[in-house]
């Protein structure tokens, strides 16, 4: 190695055979040893790990991907604190967005314009919160990172969240648009009659409905109790309460609500499969009724009222 410059035994500067420099410095027993292609690189690296050593920010290199860390930040600190059906939405949100952008790099080589760059890219295509949803998981991943002392800064702190599409506008069904989802829905079978009739009614959310059991329904009073909902995590139910307190109440029933429970209670009585912790549309095996099955039935449903509206609407301006 050809020798370019040292000062007093600290540090020292060394050009490798290969061309490369090899950059070590030694402070208060602590060795550090970098590589740099140029010689300005070199003086570049050893002025930044000089001061880092004398201002006691040096963080020594380490191999950690983010991927690694982000798995072990899920299963240290939020598994223990959070529902699973939260941490399958941390996962999910992970793998489609930000694993493949920065999964294989070394956490301490993250920097806030990657996470930009993720952000930005989703702009078109997702709302505001889901957006703001993805910049809080990385940002708390990278916080505890830093309280571990795996890098010295968060990122995210230098990253300016963009605003994502316009939100839709939720229009609710017009009494004779109802009508018409409740005539295309007659021939369906009997759970799927029933599932989409009671929400019709009720207004419950798709995961609430499929957590009813018969113990949430008062038939005596007319009332229905809304007290969990159901998620699926790694293809199970996972029964848990909604999210927020207002989530929980009581809903009063429609004659034609009870109507469908009632129809339900006898199927399950045929059955020999009441019971007070029971699904009241089971999905088979003790299982909640299938969520994507209904959410796909409901919307082709839609279609086809909608398509059948525009027929209708094209006749009569002929």
């Amino acid at each position: 190695a050809i020798h370019l410059r040292r000062r007093g035994g600290r540090h020292r500067r060394l050009q490798r055979p290969d061309g490369r420099y090899s950059i070590r410095v030694m402070r208060d027993g602590q060795k550090v040893q970098k590589y740099a292609k140029t010689r300005k690189e070199a003086e570049t690296i050893l002025r930044e790990i000089t001061y880092e050593l004398e201002h006691g920010t040096y963080r020594k290199d380490t191999k950690l991907t983010f991927d690694k860390w982000f798995d072990t930040w899920v299963e240290t600190y939020k598994r223990p604190t959070i529902k699973a059906s939260t941490i399958a939405i941390y996962q999910c949100y992970y793998n489609v967005h930000v694993k493949p952008a920065i999964g294989t790099m070394r956490i301490q080589s993250v920097r806030a314009s990657h996470i930009q760059k993720i952000l930005n890219g989703m702009q078109m295509e997702y709302s505001d919160q889901v957006i703001k949803h993805i910049e809080v998981i990385v940002s708390e991943a990278m916080k505890q990172a830093v309280k571990e002392g795996l890098i010295l800064n968060n990122p995210c702190d230098g990253v300016t969240v963009p605003k994502g599409k316009p939100k839709e506008n939720h229009i609710a069904m017009t009494v004779s648009e109802q009508q018409l989802f409740t005539d295309r829905i007659q021939d369906a079978e009997q759970v799927l009659n029933s599932f989409l009739t009671l929400q019709l009614c009720t207004g419950l959310r798709f995961g609430e409905c499929a957590a009813l059991q018969w113990q949430d329904i008062d038939l005596k009073n007319k009332v229905l109790h809304v007290r969990h909902t159901v998620h699926v995590v790694d293809g199970a139910d996972v029964l848990t309460t909604p999210k927020t307190r207002c989530s929980l109440r009581d809903v009063p029933l429609m004659p034609k609500a009870i109507e469908v429970l009632r129809r339900e209670k006898a199927r399950a009585a045929g059955q020999k499969v009441i019971a007070l912790d029971r699904f009241i549309f089971d999905g088979g095996n003790g299982r909640a009724v299938i969520l994507r099955t209904l959410n796909r039935y409901m919307k082709r449903i839609c279609k086809q009222i909608a398509r059948s509206e525009e027929r209708r609407v094209g006749k009569e301006c002929r």
